[in-house]
């Protein structure tokens, strides 16, 4: 699936490689096997890791100034 499809005005999770591409999960474009991305891909997968990269700072922030973060648990379940 495009992730580029599902950006423009709708709500989406920014995930890694690790997770699938879905409507609600935007993630970077794999090089496929044997062959190369496109320019276009490239410059995509560049957006998408500048975001994650101040979203991880921001969590780091938040971590450094609440030090109750770093502990913090939660385990998420079905009721």
């Amino acid at each position: 699936k495009d992730p580029i499809g599902v950006m423009p005005h709708r709500h989406c999770t920014w995930a890694d490689t690790a997770y699938p591409s879905e409507k609600w999960c935007v993630v970077p474009f794999k090089k496929p096997r044997g062959g190369n991305l496109t320019k276009h891909q490239n410059t995509y997968n560049r957006y998408v890791s500048k975001i994650r990269v101040r979203v991880e700072h921001a969590f780091a922030a938040l971590k450094g100034w609440f030090q109750s973060l770093r502990e913090l648990c939660i385990k998420i379940g079905n009721k």
